[in-house]
């Protein structure tokens, strides 16, 4: 979970968080990002997949023709 903080109390009230033991904060260096293949793989069938890609390349072959 990535948090943007938009008020300077909030540090405040997660560090008051972390003392009782509610939430565990940590460096910013431990937080990973995910590829989005990882993220949306198993999402669509192989025929989807196959059919948005032919969508998008006519698309794509619309506009050049422009």
């Amino acid at each position: 979970m990535l948090i943007s903080i938009t008020n300077p109390l909030a540090v405040g009230f997660l560090q008051q968080m972390a003392d009782i033991h509610f939430i565990k904060v940590l460096p910013k260096e431990n937080i990973q990002k995910n590829k989005l293949s990882d993220k949306y793989r198993g999402r669509l069938t192989r025929a989807q997949g196959k059919e948005l890609a032919t969508h998008i390349n006519q698309m794509r072959s619309e506009w050049d023709n422009i």
